[in-house]
């Protein structure tokens, strides 16, 4: 996890190919590495829930 979103409760990492992956607040601390399943894609990132 890399920063808080944009939106209120959200943060962003990135995927192995640099993709921007947003997940909810409480999916871990900035700087950890967490296992994500993808649930939604949108035009330039994807959307993540813990697996």
């Amino acid at each position: 996890i890399e920063k808080p979103g944009r939106q209120a409760g959200q943060k962003v990492g990135r995927s192995p190919w640099l993709q921007p992956v947003i997940v909810d607040e409480k999916s871990g601390e900035i700087g950890e590495i967490i296992q994500v399943r993808i649930t939604k894609t949108g035009y330039n990132s994807l959307f993540a829930e813990l697996a």
